[in-house]
């Protein structure tokens, strides 16, 4: 399958389904009666630097299907551990999560399961999307006993370019604490911006071989979403100290993160770091 690369928010149609699994080596051939035989189609029809717009249709309109989507590097890493490529994965997860239900896996995968033609927002799947990344938007059909009965169809898209704010945000570190620093923050216009503490340890794995700085930027964003239901953002001239941003760790290395940021188009800049030591008293 052709990667679908967007320099620019378009709306567009575009199909985008195979009879056979192409980004990973694994047979993805069905388990059950008839397998391959329906076939599902993705059609994206729009994609923005932080969120695609897809439908799904299956040829055969009494098939359930199973849909989802991951960051590409996930898709690759999660699908190599089972025989049965990324079902395997979400196998394990509804096995799970069963135990607290008291159902079958399979019962529990198919209340989340479709027929027919479907539209979908990749927000559905609870990522928090980057500019300029590699996601997979995947589909398969499975039966009553929670066997798979089509091939995996895989549709592998890229978000579009970074929206880039140019406020120039410059932050100077003042006074360090044990559990954090004073910090000014000046900006040249009203964009809103996010700032984190995080210990070296942290930032260094984003600086690792095959992670980036907007794989880390994701992760943060997710974790306040996770915990609060929203996303601390700043606009304008800010003085921060460790009565809003504290550290939990003396006498360690740390870095004040910072980039542009807004929930219309995502990450606006690249990711800043801004290193520091904490006090030992």
């Amino acid at each position: 399958m052709k990667k679908i690369l967007y320099s620019f928010a378009f709306m567009l149609v575009l199909l985008c389904s195979c009879e056979k699994e192409e980004i990973s080596n694994t047979d993805t051939q069905g388990q059950g009666e008839s397998a391959a035989k329906p076939a599902i189609t993705i059609t994206v029809t729009q994609v923005t630097s932080n969120d695609i717009l897809f439908t799904t249709n299956c040829s055969d309109t009494s098939i359930t299907y199973y849909v989802s989507g991951m960051p590409k590097s996930k898709y690759l890493r999660e699908s190599t551990y089972s025989a049965d490529s990324i079902m395997g994965f979400e196998k394990s997860w509804f096995e799970f999560v069963s135990q607290s239900y008291g159902q079958p896996w399979y019962q529990i995968m198919l209340s989340q399961c479709v027929k027919g033609t479907q539209s979908y927002d990749f927000a559905d799947f609870s990522y928090v999307m980057d500019p300029e990344s590699d996601y997979v938007i995947y589909a398969y059909g499975i039966n009553d006993k929670g066997e798979r009965i089509t091939y995996i169809y895989t549709c592998e898209v890229t978000t579009a370019d970074m929206v880039i704010s140019n406020n120039e945000i410059n932050v100077n570190i003042t006074k360090t604490y044990s559990n954090g620093v004073d910090a000014t923050i000046t900006t040249t216009n009203n964009d809103s911006y996010y700032i984190s503490l995080q210990r070296k340890s942290y930032v260094d794995y984003f600086q690792g071989e095959g992670h980036t700085l907007g794989e880390m930027a994701v992760d943060l964003i997710s974790a306040e979403i996770s915990s609060s239901g929203t996303i601390p953002l700043l606009r304008g001239n800010q003085t921060i100290t460790p009565a809003e941003y504290s550290c939990k760790f003396k006498n360690m290395d740390y870095y004040l993160i910072y980039f542009a940021y807004d929930q219309e188009n995502g990450r606006r800049s690249d990711v800043h770091l801004v290193p520091f030591k904490t006090e030992a008293n």
